[in-house]
């Protein structure tokens, strides 16, 4: 059964999505779906699949509610100014995820104390923030959520990618280090000069260990855009956001779940950590991680971004 969910931000947005009850008498418990980075649909939907519509039929026919909205800004869940969307960061989000939240506490077929969340990549981050300031949320479900900060998450991302494409090892490794001193002169609060410069020697050589020789103008074009995504408020805050810190304060039980063909969240640099940072805080964690799987929970060859839509 289908039910359209509309909840009004504090903030003055609509937020819309569907609510999926499972067949049989209620009350049933109910899991929020949080999508991964960039403004998506109720579906999540990616490269022809639809990930979260997915997961909502199949928990629906277990005896699982399921509630999937629209990122804010997308479909129903409008914003009075949509440019206000250029200044939100992960921490923004987490609050449209609260109101999804009460939206399916107080609905009539929900069990109000088994309502918990489900997020996917950047939802793995902003699922613990809710149950940090939810201590009612029943559970937290991460599918590929960073346990490390951004800076330490994206160089990995990198050399998963290049590699994924067949990049030589010496050429992924000068990635990796001129990623990294990016990223501390971005902490170090740096010039304009100085990052254009770090910015520089970074798109050459990711150029160069994609093997593609190009013009003066393609690689000054590249450089204006990589400086331009570095310095977005929801750039430098999940750069420099410690997901543990977070990870430690949660009360509910946790399940991280991860691929080891996963080329954007690495399953090897991510769950340990989840996992180490939970129990030694007294929480309650299951980690599962799944052979040859990519980021979209797929079966993969290399987990190179060009197989999502195959």
């Amino acid at each position: 059964e289908l039910r359209e969910v509309t909840s009004l931000h504090q903030d003055g947005h609509l937020l819309q999505g569907t609510l999926t009850l499972p067949e049989g008498k209620g009350p049933f418990p109910c899991a929020v779906l949080v999508s991964g980075s960039g403004q998506q649909d109720r579906d999540e939907s990616i490269m022809g699949h639809k990930p979260f519509l997915v997961i909502a039929d199949y928990l629906t026919r277990r005896g699982v509610a399921v509630l999937r909205f629209d990122d804010r800004g997308v479909g129903g869940s409008v914003m009075k100014n949509i440019e206000d969307l250029k200044t939100a960061t992960s921490k923004d989000f987490a609050t449209d995820v609260e109101v999804m939240v009460q939206a399916a506490r107080m609905h009539p077929e929900i069990n109000n104390k088994y309502v918990g969340v489900i997020g996917h990549s950047e939802g793995g981050i902003i699922g613990p923030m809710v149950a940090v300031k939810d201590k009612k949320l029943a559970f937290v479900v991460m599918l590929a959520g960073p346990g490390v900060p951004g800076f330490e998450l994206l160089p990995v991302q990198q050399a998963r990618l290049l590699q994924s494409n067949g990049a030589e090892q010496g050429l992924i490794e000068e990635v990796i280090h001129a990623s990294m001193s990016l990223y501390e002169t971005i902490e170090s609060g740096s010039s304009a000069e100085e990052l254009r410069e770090l910015m520089s020697e970074l798109v050459a050589i990711q150029f160069e260990a994609q093997g593609l020789e190009v013009s003066k103008e393609i690689m000054e074009q590249a450089i204006d855009e990589g400086i331009e995504v570095m310095t977005i408020p929801w750039m430098q805050f999940f750069l420099f956001y410690d997901p543990a810190l977070t990870l430690s304060r949660v009360s509910c039980p946790v399940l991280a779940m991860n691929g080891t063909k996963d080329v954007q969240v690495d399953s090897k640099q991510n769950l340990p950590v989840i996992e180490s940072t939970i129990n030694e805080a007294g929480g309650d964690i299951t980690i599962v991680e799944f052979e040859g799987l990519n980021h979209l929970f797929q079966p993969a060859v290399t987990g190179g971004v060009e197989e999502y839509a195959q």
